[in-house]
């Protein structure tokens, strides 16, 4: 495929193939490894599901018997799969109403999970007088409990989910980040290798995102490839790769908004960056002289998408203290405002840390998959 794609365009490159076998090879065990700790991962996870609805069960039930807990899982399962599945089937058919329903329902499951937790904690909620006679108030007892172990899950994978994406991530740009980098590009060009396949915009969201993991591999991985004493030399090589990474992360901006000419640009500079890799020729990484205008409004963008986030999250606590202060609430009723916001301020800020990662959207129906007990 690649060298069809040199043919086309008639480039004097010569790519070091050994090399990129070898580098393929290493790819391939880590795959295997990887694959491993993943269903470790999964296996652990489910454990922890069934081990936390347990608990929740037995804390409800008036006997420590194991059927009563495990009848109340059960009864969970059953309790939680149909919001999910509308859920699910809004995200699919509405993507941004469903987000948006999914956010809402997240919090008010953390909200009343928080409250009926907190009325546990002080002695005086409805729960705390019905866990004693859970028989005759099977529905109430049956809620209570789906909502606990939902939250439960949630809360977990909510929390879990950006540290994991994010030890990945590290682990990426400290492990041959160079042979990272070359598989990622050879799999840049065997995309945008077709014509026809390269106008569709699922392709090009296919590109924007390996190409912009590419960058994030030269700017913040290929400098630890090669350790130098002296510091004069690591700065100017670790100046070097931040430089090729911004002038690949703008290739991103172009096949969004691509020209009669982008695929051919975009296939030479991807070729000659493999060429560069694979030969070890850092001296021939790329420097584009508008990267620089570039990055600024790059780091506009961001500011500005932050500081939205930060608004959304932080809004309906600020309402509330503005209105607290202004007496509106009574007493009792500052306990539930009070959770919903710092539900809202938790479940959106842990949901929006997943936007430096690729796929965040795409995550929720993970989880919502999650929530039926790991199936």
């Amino acid at each position: 495929m690649v060298r069809g794609v040199v043919a086309e365009l008639g480039m004097p490159v010569d790519l070091d193939l050994v090399r990129y076998r070898r580098f393929r090879r290493w790819i391939v065990r880590e795959e295997v490894r990887s694959a491993r700790w993943v269903a470790f991962g999964g296996l652990t996870g489910v454990a922890a599901f069934f081990t936390g609805a347990y608990l929740v069960a037995r804390h409800f039930t008036a006997t420590d018997t194991a059927f009563w807990a495990g009848v109340g899982v059960f009864v969970t399962c059953l309790l939680t799969w149909p919001p999910i599945a509308v859920l699910r089937w809004g995200m699919r058919r509405f993507p941004r109403v469903g987000t948006l329903a999914s956010m809402l329902f997240f919090v008010a499951m953390e909200t009343a999970a928080a409250l009926i937790v907190y009325g546990e904690v002080v002695g005086k909620g409805p729960i705390h007088a019905v866990a004693g006679n859970f028989v005759e108030h099977s529905l109430i007892y049956d809620v209570a409990q789906a909502i606990l172990i939902f939250s439960f899950l949630l809360t977990g994978y909510l929390v879990l989910a950006p540290i994991v994406v994010w030890t990945g991530k590290r682990r990426r740009v400290r492990h041959h980040p160079d042979a990272r980098a070359v598989d990622t590009v050879f799999r840049c060009i065997e995309l945008a290798h077709d014509r026809g396949k390269f106008r569709q915009p699922g392709t090009r969201y296919q590109l924007v995102t390996h190409t912009h993991e590419v960058a994030h591999l030269l700017q913040h991985g290929l400098w630890r490839t090669m350790p130098v004493r002296s510091p004069l030399a690591a700065a100017e090589l670790r100046r070097r790769c931040l430089h090729a990474g911004q002038s690949i992360e703008i290739l991103c901006a172009a096949l969004v908004l691509p020209e009669a000419a982008t695929r051919e640009r975009y296939l030479l500079k991807m070729v000659r960056l493999a060429e560069t890799l694979l030969s070890g020729n850092l001296g021939d990484l790329p420097d584009d002289p508008d990267r620089a205008a570039y990055t600024i409004r790059n780091r506009i963008a961001s500011a500005r998408r932050l500081a939205t986030k930060v608004v959304v999250a932080a809004g309906p606590l600020a309402v509330f203290l503005l209105l607290q202060k202004q007496s509106v609430f009574t007493t009792p009723a500052n306990v539930p405002y009070l959770t919903a916001s710092l539900a809202w301020l938790v479940t959106f800020g842990l949901t929006a840390v997943n936007r430096f990662y690729p796929g965040e959207i795409s995550r929720l129906p993970l989880a919502l998959d999650l929530a039926k007990g790991g199936q």
